[in-house]
């Protein structure tokens, strides 16, 4: 009797199991085909891309989203020509698809939030740079820091600015932007003295020598102290270090009026 019980279960098991592999088995075989299908146009877009050929590199990715929705590089793929080609909108539902599919990629992240930088969006830049400046894998924290800093400067959270701008420059000391950024959120912060130390250590940097700005902004702290000759050599820097921004053209308007 319960050798023919267990017998009959067996029976019932193998058929089971042969039922759910008919139904399955070619499901799943289309699943990888479509996956196949649909990386062979993401490379092709890639090379449509390479040379130039946008129009083309967009209709590669589409149709290969259409053959297999999960594509997460083809998302994120689109979502980066049409941030390229400012078209926010569009290129934030691919990078949220994408981010979706693969929840902890950086990059995607770092791209969307700073779309939300460009629309000053700057909530949403809080939400998504914050996870990047707590995640010891990601390769640029001082960026992060220094986006989300900039974020939080935005929405006039100006004591949580100060700090990711000093965790900026001390992950990235020669971020020039970090010092910059410091240098505005001390002001904002009522503090000049700490404002100038900070635009000092970018003006200070190598790699800060043709930028404009911390030298136009510490100038002006400068003439606020009464440090007229200070200032004016500031100014002279700042009118030498770049062409065409509104901070040099305002150096030079300076000395011109001072008869330098």
């Amino acid at each position: 009797m319960q050798s023919s019980l267990r017998r009959s279960l067996r029976l019932a098991l193998a058929a089971f199991l042969l039922f759910v592999a008919a139904c399955g088995g070619p499901a799943a075989e289309d699943t990888a085909e479509a996956s196949r299908q649909s990386d062979f146009h993401y490379q092709l877009s890639l090379g449509h891309y390479r040379a130039r050929e946008v129009p083309h590199a967009i209709e590669e990715l589409s149709e290969a989203i259409r053959l297999y929705p999960a594509n997460a590089d083809a998302h994120f793929m689109l979502g980066f020509i049409f941030q390229g080609r400012q078209e926010y909108t569009r290129a934030i539902v691919e990078y949220r698809r994408a981010l979706e599919l693969r929840p902890g990629w950086f990059e995607v992240r770092n791209n969307l939030g700073s779309i939300y930088l460009a629309t000053a969006d700057w909530q949403q830049a809080v939400d998504l740079f914050g996870p990047l400046t707590d995640e010891p894998t990601y390769r640029t924290p001082g960026n992060a820091h220094n986006n989300l800093g900039w974020a939080l400067f935005k929405l006039r959270r100006y004591d949580e600015a100060a700090e990711h701008f000093r965790s900026a420059v001390q992950f990235q000391p020669e971020l020039c932007q970090g010092y910059n950024n410091q240098g505005l959120t001390y002001e904002a912060l009522g503090q000049p003295a700490d404002a100038r130390k900070a635009y000092e250590s970018c003006v200070a940097r190598p790699g800060c020598k043709r930028y404009s700005e911390p030298r136009y902004r510490l100038a002006n702290l400068m003439l606020t102290s009464g440090d007229v000759e200070g200032a004016l050599a500031q100014f002279k820097s700042c009118a030498e270090a770049e062409v065409g921004t509104q901070f040099a053209d305002s150096c030079r308007e300076y000395l011109k009026a001072a008869g330098r």
